[in-house]
């Protein structure tokens, strides 16, 4: 799956005829996206957050061919704060992935797959690009903010900070509790989170 131009996500599903291409035009504009991702018990659901805008979309719904601009939309919600970050990640450990989203104006929000607000919490500095580590009351926050490398708990405490400036954050996924950051100068950290 490919979120492109103009705010259209690109998928290709497997039914029982195979694999079938298709597309989907989301009310999100034309925005490079944080993050976006296929959800839900048979992965058909399609979570997209960008800039301006972030929502969930049904990508069997009539696929391949979209019938009408928005009818696939489950939910979506565009414009109000601008967001500087964003990702989808199972926080609670429910087996569903949640909508992460932080903005330059220093709140996080956390949001359902249903489209239900869960949580909101003002961390008081710009976020520039966030990850977790964990779930449930093991999730660890990480975000690059103006002032550092920040670390939270899962009960949203602050934990520890890396003086630097961060431009984006990756979990490793060959290694347990590390992440690989790059800085805004170019340079590539591995940093391992101790608990």
């Amino acid at each position: 799956m490919k979120y492109g131009a103009y705010g259209v996500i690109h998928a290709i599903l497997g039914n029982s005829e195979g694999l079938i291409g298709g597309h989907r035009n989301t009310g999100i504009p034309d925005n490079l996206p944080y993050a976006v991702g296929l959800i839900g018990p048979r992965r058909s659901l399609a979570g997209a957050i960008t800039p301006v805008g972030f929502g969930l979309y049904d990508l069997a719904r009539n696929f391949p061919e979209q019938k009408r601009l928005g009818e696939d939309v489950i939910w979506e919600v565009k414009g109000g704060r601008p967001l500087s970050a964003g990702l989808l990640y199972d926080v609670n450990g429910d087996g569903k992935e949640e909508f992460l989203v932080a903005g330059r104006d220093g709140f996080i929000s956390v949001i359902s797959a249903d489209g239900k607000w869960i949580e909101n919490r003002l961390i008081g500095e710009d976020v520039l690009d966030m990850a977790v580590i964990g779930t449930g009351a093991e999730a660890s926050y990480l975000l690059a903010t103006e002032g550092g490398l920040c670390v939270y708990g899962a009960d949203w405490r602050l934990r520890g900070r890396q003086p630097g400036r961060y431009a984006k954050l990756k979990v490793a996924e060959c290694r347990e509790r590390t992440l690989l950051a790059a800085t805004e100068d170019g340079r590539l950290q591995l940093l391992k989170l101790v608990p």
